[in-house]
């Protein structure tokens, strides 16, 4: 837990919680809720080196050189984003990238500096399996053996991964590794059926292209897809990718240099399936760059919407392919746990605890708030917010308009609040990222104490 101001918490909202439960209220569509995503970017292998800076919001910098360094949240709050806000309104050369996504309805995090790529371990907030889409742009550090099988669950769990390399020799911070080399080091070969061509093979692995042999099918998803078609993409200095059918019949290559093949299997672009899961690779960084971000870096232009370009339709295509199937699930998938204890006697504040952290149809919901106090005696004001697609709904009456419960709480005292307790509904769709906030305060609007948050979902 951690001690901020309540104005943290956002005092806006837009969906009732009876429309997270069954999809619907009377005379309303269905809530979008059920159709977004969460998309995360991974900050933690010095995306941010030298003129690099694949993170979507840092507001300062940190390391010799200074470098970006982002927080896990975009700032100003995503709930903030609407339809003209313009992509400056955060700092990173991913930032348009991002924007575009959460107009669409989608959600964003970055997994930060020194973090670790986790999945099916519940202690870990971050973990790939509260998440729908893992976004690795440009990696300096190769991932850790553990890492790598996170990933390759978690895909093969539902989730979507796209790879984004560079050209040969982008070893920014000096480490002797560069992003092609990375991700074969990743065995992309034998997962995937995906090999970069990198410095030690006998291919060009940097070069400049405009790129216009694309798949000509209707129904390619990637070059015509729900954020329009794509033609011609802009590539500045970069590898190129090479499918092997053999090994997984699904890789499917997109778009190819002039000159070039299909029956080479060399392509700018591919996808492919593992297990319940997606992935995606792409050679080249500097298409998603839109021109800004640290300050102290060099900027070569915005390739992302540069209107001769369709790079920008191609990376939110990509993104709408990765995020559509079923949501990732954790390993292994959480079941009914039971009550929960009491939080330690010394409590002030509030304590939120879940049964679990993703619910399936007939499981329990049980949400209960802990409530201590180890000053004096007072009456304090229970707030605990729904929030959904960054949005909030309050207790008790879970409406739009802050609503709270006044509880009195002795000194040395821990009370327990049951909020919710019943069983998940056969629900249509699935959600991820929804969260409960709880704050008490002082008669004064002071916080009283800590304050709490449970992340959690449904399938």
């Amino acid at each position: 837990m951690k001690t901020i101001p309540l104005p943290r918490i956002a005092l806006t909202g837009i969906f009732f919680l009876g429309m997270i439960l069954t999809g619907s209220l009377p005379g309303s569509a269905p809530s979008p809720i059920c159709r977004s995503a969460s998309f995360l970017w991974d900050a933690s292998r010095e995306n941010m080196a030298g003129n690099a800076d694949w993170v979507i919001d840092a507001d300062r910098n940190a390391g010799q050189p200074p470098e970006s360094d982002p927080d896990r949240y975009p700032s100003p709050s995503q709930s903030t984003v609407t339809q003209s806000t313009p992509e400056s309104y955060w700092r990173g050369m991913n930032s348009e990238w991002a924007i575009r996504l959460v107009k669409a309805g989608h959600s964003v995090e970055t997994l930060v500096r020194g973090e670790t790529i986790t999945f099916g371990e519940s202690g870990n907030p971050q973990d790939l399996s509260n998440y729908n889409v893992l976004i690795l742009n440009e990696p300096q550090e190769p991932l850790t053996t553990h890492e790598i099988t996170a990933v390759s669950d978690f895909i093969t769990s539902g989730g979507g991964v796209l790879f984004i390399a560079d050209h040969c020799g982008s070893d920014r911070n000096h480490n002797g590794w560069d992003s092609p080399r990375i991700f074969n080091d990743m065995n992309t070969h034998a997962r995937f059926g995906v090999m970069f061509y990198d410095d030690s093979m006998a291919h060009e692995c940097d070069f400049t292209q405009n790129i216009f042999r694309v798949s000509e099918s209707s129904t390619d998803p990637i070059i015509h897809g729900p954020f329009g078609s794509v033609s011609t993409i802009k590539f500045n200095g970069t590898t190129e990718i090479e499918i092997f059918p053999s090994i997984n019949s699904t890789v499917t290559g997109h778009a190819w240099r002039n000159p070039g093949s299909i029956e080479d299997n060399q392509y700018m672009v591919a996808t492919c399936l593992l297990g319940d899961g997606k992935a995606a690779f792409v050679p080249d960084s500097s298409p998603t760059s839109d021109g800004t971000g640290d300050p102290n870096d060099t900027s070569y232009g915005n390739t992302f919407s540069d209107p001769a370009f369709d790079n920008d339709t191609l990376f939110l295509n990509i993104s709408a392919w990765l995020a559509d199937g079923s949501p990732p699930r954790p390993t292994p998938t959480p079941g009914a746990s039971p009550t929960p204890t009491p939080p330690i006697d010394d409590l002030h504040g509030i304590n939120l605890q879940l049964n679990q952290t993703r619910y399936s149809t007939g499981d329990p919901f049980l949400l209960t708030a802990w409530c201590g106090n180890t000053g004096a005696g007072t009456t304090a004001s229970l707030y605990i917010a729904l929030e959904a697609g960054g949005t909030f709904w309050f207790y008790p009456s879970w409406s739009l308009t802050p609503d709270c419960e006044s509880r009195y709480l002795g000194s040395g005292s821990v009370i327990e609040v049951t909020v919710f307790d019943f069983t998940w509904p056969d629900v249509d769709g699935f959600a991820a990222g929804l969260r409960f906030w709880g704050a008490l305060l002082n008669p004064d609007q002071t916080l009283l104490g800590d304050w709490d948050r449970v992340e959690w979902g449904y399938e």
